[in-house]
């Protein structure tokens, strides 16, 4: 990847927002009611002026990422990781396909089931090392991972920050278009394996290049199981905390354990809520609580295996340097958003009600151009559908899961494509893959995704 090739496709896709400001004016909804208000020019203060801003309004991602590198730096200290991923890597010696299938179906279904883009984030660094140390490269260690968190959210069934987003805007069930979204899930992903599968090589006498957080020493004597046990206990934890239960299945249990003991008292005195004072309900996880769970469990490991202080912060200061540039360049995926969240008003509102003008009944060429523009805005799901909300709430009830489906499986298309995408962004970054190259590689196989995903709407439509 040349250098900062990437962080300049960023900038340009920044600049195209800052000339449409000039040009398109403002506006907001209220229902189905549009106020037009006057264009919001970014001026020359704020064109330097929204970058810092983004960095200030996201450092959340810089958290998070970060948090992500010092792990893995501490487990490059307990001298066991590196010993799991050459185990895994020597196992798979002559099954290098059949890994590589599976990991593209986990990944996939992490992000329709969960729809937990940093967690799935997570599992890269070791899920790629043990790709790389089979011989693949890092273009298809990319798509066998983050790629394919993206195809899965793309064809999100369970995931909140997908069909649970949609659930709560349209106020459906999550149940609902569940064989639509099955199928499609099944069809994507299906797609993406072989054009994985049909590309991936193993390269043979492949030169020796550092894995990123792979730290590849002599073999420890130390026991693998315990990490292995710690391991799968905060994957589980995780994916509890992250994935909101109450607003996706109406499960209330986690918000009764939190009431329960914050009503334990001595004396009339809240003993419990005062220890706990700052815990986050499980199922209402962020970024930063996850950031809080990922360093708790370090110390853990640092702990259970001996790691010296000294050794301990030499691993996180090593992680978080290495993953320093990650973190920057997700953080900055954000600016475009940043621009939208600076005004009340904003373009997107004036362009939904141009799209509304051409049709105001359900209409798949319109619900799709309005998740396509809407996702050059927004790189958060939620805010689309919320801008979009009135709009598309004004259809017949009877139109609500589809167009769920077509508005996320569009959004998640655009995801794979867009220099805004978070996660993408950061994946290009830790692999250091370029914009374009990535963009060559899989400009054929959206075509096709993008194809399926009309035609399932548009039979599922015929069938309504």
């Amino acid at each position: 990847m040349k250098k900062n090739s990437l962080l300049k496709t960023i900038a340009i896709a920044f600049l195209v927002v800052v000339v449409l400001s000039w040009i398109i004016p403002t506006g907001s909804f209220s229902g189905t009611t549009y106020t037009e208000s006057t264009t919001i020019p970014v001026g020359l203060i704020n064109l330097f002026r929204l970058p810092v801003m983004t960095m200030q309004a996201f450092v959340q991602y810089i958290v998070v990422f970060l948090s992500i590198g010092a792990f893995y730096g501490v487990l490059n200290k307990t001298g066991v990781y590196s010993d799991i991923v050459k185990d895994i890597a020597k196992k798979m010696k002559g099954k290098e396909k059949g890994l590589l299938i599976a990991v593209s179906i986990i990944f996939a279904l992490i992000g329709s089931l969960t729809g937990l883009s940093t967690f799935g984030f997570f599992l890269v660094p070791f899920v790629a090392a043990i790709l790389l140390l089979s011989g693949y490269d890092k273009m298809t260690s990319l798509l066998a991972t983050v790629g394919a968190l993206l195809v899965g959210e793309t064809a999100s069934i369970f995931g909140f920050s997908g069909a649970g987003y949609v659930i709560n805007i349209f106020t459906i069930s999550m149940t609902d278009e569940i064989i639509t979204k099955i199928v499609l899930f099944i069809l994507l992903t299906g797609l993406y394996v072989f054009f994985i599968a049909k590309n991936a090589k193993l390269v043979k006498n492949k030169k020796e290049e550092k894995i990123p957080f792979l730290v590849t020493d002599k073999a420890s004597k130390k026991s693998k199981m315990p990490l292995i046990v710690i391991g799968i206990i905060f994957i589980v934890i995780s994916i509890i905390g992250m994935y909101n239960w109450y607003y996706g299945w109406g499960i209330e249990v986690f918000n009764k354990l939190n009431e329960s003991i914050s009503n334990v008292t001595i004396d009339e005195y809240p003993i419990l809520s005062n220890i706990l004072y700052g815990i986050t309900v499980l199922g209402y996880w962020g970024n930063y609580e996850f950031s809080v769970a990922i360093l708790i469990f370090s110390f853990i490991i640092s702990w259970i295996y001996n790691v010296k202080m000294d050794d301990m912060f030499d691993g996180i200061k090593n992680g978080v340097r290495e993953i320093a540039p990650v973190a920057f360049y997700a953080t900055m995926a954000n600016v475009v958003f940043t621009v939208m969240l600076s005004s009340q008003t904003n373009m997107y509102a004036t362009v939904l009600n141009w799209l509304n003008g051409i049709k105001s009944t359900f209409s798949i060429p319109v619900v799709a151009l309005i998740s396509l523009t809407g996702s050059l805005f927004y790189n958060d799901f939620y805010y689309l559908l919320s801008n979009a909300g009135g709009i598309l709430n004004a259809y017949e009830a009877i139109y609500y899961p589809i167009t769920g489906v077509l508005v996320n499986g569009i959004y998640g298309i655009m995801m794979m494509i867009l220099p805004t995408s978070v996660i993408l962004v950061a994946g290009l970054r830790y692999f250091g893959i370029g914009y374009t190259e990535w963009l060559k590689k899989v400009w054929k196989y959206l075509l096709e995704a993008l194809i399926v995903l009309i035609l399932i709407t548009i039979i599922v439509t015929i069938l309504i």
